[in-house]
């Protein structure tokens, strides 16, 4: 890390030579403090002001230079190989990800195959001009969608080359891979190589710990996360001025809040903080120009040369950047112009009623402080939403106090001496405050227990711990007057490959429940209906397609019709639905050919009319067997074993796991059709965990061990149900 090593910012050094009109040294360390000339020493606080360069000279001293310290061209051969090599350590994760991801089945279901159907819009007559629908109608009466449509218009050519599954997993993965690359290099080109090494394990360390699923997971929720890191990493540069990047800020703050209503403040925030940063840098450093800027000045040991008239040069980048933002946000705002009422309007009102029944503050401060308080997030994998989103202990409370408050410290302290890495620490606290206000703001209920809602945390504990580390090796190396050894600074970028190698070969085998598809056991089965379901429609056309059962609405009719599309079939869906499935196909009457009906239900199906054209059961055997458990527990009263606890953390359930199944098993004697086709309760009682009723344990051990073959409830429900209805069939069963 700096001041323990790297060289002095080759950019910084330049600026240097350049003010004294000859030649610089290198004293020190990798967030350079100082340079020397053949005229004399010049102080770091006349020449690069810390890691980053200034414009030299009295009237402009301690002005960000608008060159960054350090290029990647700027490494030596050995640093260009190891950046390469930790480049791809540092992404093969995403892709293992996208590629094990269709090794199971992937094909996009539920809420994915919504994102592929709009994804499928982008290049027909109606494009989506706003993301999808969000759950607010569940809380007021207000609607509204999530901001923008980036992602359907990034992903819209893949996916009609490629197909909806490669184009959504691989471009998920894509985008998440480029995001924290991001991070890398703007931590090399700020900070240099020591700090870059630092990000690159804490971004890998955060990627293990966030499981692989999430890795490739189009959900708008998720594909914020990593971007988020990407614009953090973004706002510190701009915080010094670094207008080239401008652009690159615009695209990740851009593709950032328009995914998610739960990701929007705290882009926001961040990003007005960085701009607030670049403002200021930039007016200083056009006030800083010399009325001789350009013209030649003969060297003197008492002169410094001017800096150079800039401002065209800023002001390309920013006009650049301005055209970048009004194509990306073009299609929210002909919405917002358009739409009665507009989009953006909708969200301003839902944001202001009082009536929201959100977290609060003391909640919010819970997320800051446990995101910040310790570096748990970076080796806790299936971390849930609830686990987050409880109240920290006075330990945990102590400890993220005192991270702050030492993130403050180096703000201020190091502001001169160290801007970028104050400049990072400003960040942190950016990130962190933004994470607070986010998650007073978060709704209570469902969205609650959502991790995808959390993954900011990561971020900010990256940039806290980032900060923190950077610090105190620089404390360090200013109390022992010396750089590191050699041996520990030529092993630094081995030890972090092979910190990346070990969480790379930990993605390729691990297989806990954040490496798993949300609908792993379902893609199977979604594509065996969707087969029988257009070999026996009578022909190509426009059909409707209509879910009854929670399983069908919220998985298996998505698939069905993200399929039929795709294979050159039109779909409509009821008035209800068409939000989501993209308003083209909003159900007209007389525009259809037939009706398909996907019915799901736990145990059996009631009657309905029409044709049976598509038929499944998850885990058919498991179902068998806890349909003869059933009459064993029905009506029973219910006995835990007292040790129930111990039983069930020594089958590796965690606290919170535990707790639910205890539950679940209770109820068995009340709820025996539901509770039996739980996975934890077929596990739990395979553990010994119920002392009465005695159950047989020969079947009570093969209904563990059906496990095997597959999940038995998918929305707590398991059979599912196409049937082909005339119009007039289903306009007389819908009344």
């Amino acid at each position: 890390m700096p001041e323990t090593g790297d060289p002095a910012p080759p950019r910084a050094a330049a600026t240097a030579r350049d003010a004294r009109g000859g030649p610089a040294g290198a004293a020190g360390s990798g967030g350079g403090s100082g340079v020397a000339s053949a005229e004399g020493d010049v102080s770091g606080e006349q020449a690069i002001a810390g890691e980053g360069a200034t414009t030299a000279g009295p009237a402009h001293r301690g002005v960000p230079s608008a060159e960054p310290p350090w290029r990647f061209g700027d490494l030596d051969r050995r640093g260009r190989v190891v950046a390469l090599v930790l480049a791809a350590l540092l992404v093969l994760p995403f892709g293992w990800s996208a590629t094990r991801a269709l090794r199971d089945g992937y094909r996009p279901s539920g809420d994915e195959a919504l994102i592929a159907l709009r994804t499928h819009d982008v290049l027909s007559r109606r494009p989506p001009l706003v993301g999808q629908p969000s759950t607010s109608d569940l809380y007021s009466p207000v609607r509204t969608n999530h901001p923008g449509p980036i992602a359907f218009w990034l992903f819209a050519l893949p996916q009609r080359v490629a197909g909806p599954a490669v184009a959504q997993a691989f471009g998920a993965a894509l985008v998440n891979a480029l995001a924290v690359l991001t991070a890398a290099w703007a931590a090399l080109r700020r900070a240099g190589p020591g700090v870059a090494l630092g990000a690159a394990a804490l971004i890998a360390a955060a990627t293990w710990a966030q499981g692989t699923a999430v890795l490739s997971d189009p959900i708008s929720s998720n594909l914020g996360g990593f971007a988020f890191l990407a614009v953090a990493s973004c706002a510190w540069a701009l915080l010094r001025g670094d207008v080239r990047l401008a652009p690159l800020a615009a695209f990740w703050a851009s593709f950032t809040a328009q995914q998610h209503l739960g990701i929007v403040l705290p882009t926001a925030v961040v990003t007005v903080v960085g701009l607030a940063g670049l403002s200021a840098v930039l007016v200083r450093r056009w006030r800083a120009v010399h009325p001789d800027a350009g013209r030649r000045v003969p060297p003197d040991r008492h002169a410094r040369v001017a800096a150079g008239d800039r401002r065209r040069h800023d002001l390309r980048w920013l006009a650049w950047t301005g055209v970048l933002v009004a194509l990306l946000w073009a299609p929210v705002a002909i919405q917002q112009a358009t739409g009665d009422p507009g989009n953006l309007t909708q969200i301003i009102r839902f944001s202001r009623r009082s009536d929201r029944p959100i977290l609060g503050w003391g909640r919010g401060l819970d997320q800051a402080l446990r995101a910040v308080g310790s570096p748990s997030l970076f080796w806790r994998a299936d971390v849930t939403g609830g686990q987050l989103n409880v109240e920290v202990p006075a330990a945990g409370a102590v400890a993220g106090v005192a991270v702050l408050a030492l993130l403050a410290v180096v703000a201020v302290v190091a502001r001169r001496r160290r801007p970028e890495l104050a400049s990072l620490a400003a960040i942190g606290l950016a990130v962190t405050a933004a994470g607070l206000w986010n998650g007073a703001n978060l709704l209570e209920g469902i969205e609650a227990d959502r991790v995808n809602l959390f993954r900011w945390m990561w971020t900010a504990a990256i940039v806290a711990w980032l900060t923190l580390a950077w610090a105190g090796l620089s404390l360090a190396g200013r109390l022992a007057r010396r750089d590191l050894p050699v041996v520990v600074r030529r092993s630094a970028p081995a030890l972090v490959a092979l910190a990346l190698l070990a969480g790379t070969v930990g993605a390729f085998s691990s297989r806990s429940r954040d490496d798993e598809r949300r609908d792993k056991d379902l893609f199977g089965i979604e594509g065996d209906i969707a087969t029988e379901v257009r070999a026996r429609l009578p022909g190509r056309g426009r059909y409707l397609v209509v879910a009854d059962g929670p399983l069908a609405t919220l998985s298996v009719a998505p698939a069905l019709a993200l399929d039929l599309e795709q294979r050159g079939w039109s779909v409509e869906v009821p008035a209800a639905v068409a939000p989501s499935y993209g308003e083209r196909r909003r159900y007209r009457r007389g525009t259809v050919r037939g009706v398909v009906v996907v019915r799901s239900a736990l145990g059996t199906l009631g009657p309905a009319p029409g044709t049976i054209v598509g038929r499944a059961q998850l885990n058919p055997r498991f179902d068998a067997l806890a349909t003869l458990l059933e009459p064993l527990v029905r009506g029973q009263r219910i006995v835990l074993r007292r040790d129930v606890e111990a039983r069930l953390r020594r089958i590796g359930m965690p606290p919170f796991e535990r707790y639910g199944t205890e539950l679940r098993i209770s109820d068995l004697g009340r709820r025996p059709a539901l509770e039996l086709r739980q996975t934890v309760v077929a596990r739990g009682l395979a553990a010994g965990a119920l002392e009465s009723p005695r159950l047989p344990p020969d079947l009570v051990r093969q209904l563990a061990e059906s496990l095997r073959e597959g999940s038995p409830l998918a929305w707590d429900q398991n059979v599912i149900e196409a049937r082909l209805l005339t119009p007039a069939e289903y306009e007389a069963w819908r009344s």
